[in-house]
């Protein structure tokens, strides 16, 4: 809303109120009340001024040729009256956050939805609907990498699949076809091998367009300093026990990296929007999981009850500390 005045010889003017009759009054606040009640519940009031008019009569010309003259339609109907009307700001707002139907955030203020929710809980205690079947998880583990195939920790590390993971991924998609699973949302990370493998397991199943977000919560769990050496020559020279223990334990840490090191993700462009006290120098399963829990119950699990199939492809520790989280165990 913008508020403006007129300046005169250094001085504004401001007009004086005039005195109201109890008429006015009445019908002042009732047209206050109505405003009130159409802001609260997001109606569009169709507007019918000069501005839109003028938008529907420009969107077809005339134009001469040598021949004849013919009526063009810039707009790509073949008249006016099959785009009777143009959209207010309003409409057009609304229309474009519901073509997707994937909020990262929710639009609403906080204010609107704190006061229309006792009315919400009104209305389902008056007129109870049937319970919305919730919709399927899939979980998929991205395809092999480099990293994967020679025993390698890779953690935060951001290898490629190589062609196997490539042939992983459509065996995937073909599996998914087969059972007859049509996913809606996509779940993955921030890495490279597992955002490809998504690519591949949407082309195999016809569905590159849907709408894929990728977080860091689901990035793989990191493996601090040890991230980079292989998983035999380590348990070689530390002990089997130790380096099991980092891989299979719930609370067992490897050392953790130092800021500046290459395998330190803290000016990594992809997480500038990470705070950096929570960019992981090593992480357990159980720091894993913490990372992970707030996706699913915040996101996920939210587009789930609304009957959404959603599909995570993540990675081997994600995906694992997610059952736990899922079966309660944890």
């Amino acid at each position: 809303m913008v508020l403006s005045s007129i300046k005169t010889d250094g001085m504004c003017r401001i007009r004086q109120p005039s005195l109201m009759s109890k008429k006015q009054i009445k019908i002042s606040i009732i047209f206050h009340l109505c405003f009130l009640v159409v802001s609260l519940h997001g109606f569009s009031i169709p507007v019918r001024n000069a501005k839109y008019m003028s938008m529907i009569h420009r969107t077809s010309v005339s134009t001469k040729t040598s021949d004849s003259s013919l009526r063009m339609s810039t707009s790509g109907y073949d008249n006016d009256e099959e785009y009777s009307r143009c959209l207010t700001p309003r409409e057009e707002r609304k229309q474009i956050m519901n073509e997707d139907n994937f909020h990262i955030i929710d639009q609403s203020s906080s204010w609107r939805r704190k006061l229309l929710r006792p009315v919400g809980k009104l209305k389902r205690t008056v007129f109870p609907s049937k319970s919305q079947q919730p919709g399927t998880l899939i979980l998929v583990r991205c395809g092999q990498s480099v990293w994967n195939k020679n025993y390698t920790f890779t953690g935060w590390a951001d290898p490629d699949i190589d062609p196997e993971g490539v042939l992983e991924c459509e065996h995937a998609g073909r599996l998914l076809l087969e059972g007859g699973y049509e996913p809606d949302i996509i779940y993955t990370s921030r890495l490279k091998r597992a955002i490809h493998s998504v690519w591949v397991i949407m082309r195999e199943i016809n569905s590159v367009y849907l709408p894929v977000f990728k977080s860091w919560r689901l990035n793989e769990r990191h493996y601090g300093k040890v991230t980079g050496l292989c998983k035999k020559e380590t348990a070689a020279k530390l002990g089997s026990n130790l380096v099991q223990a980092w891989r299979r334990s719930l609370r067992a840490r490897p050392p953790p990296v130092s800021v500046g090191d290459p395998y330190w993700n803290g000016n990594d462009r992809r997480y500038s929007d990470v705070p950096e006290d929570q960019i992981p120098k090593s992480e357990s399963l159980e720091d894993c999981m913490a990372r992970t829990r707030p996706l699913w119950e915040y996101k996920i699990l939210k587009d789930l009850r609304r009957g959404n199939n959603v599909m995570v492809c993540a990675h081997a520790n994600t995906l694992r500390g997610l059952i736990k989280i899922i079966d309660g165990k944890h």
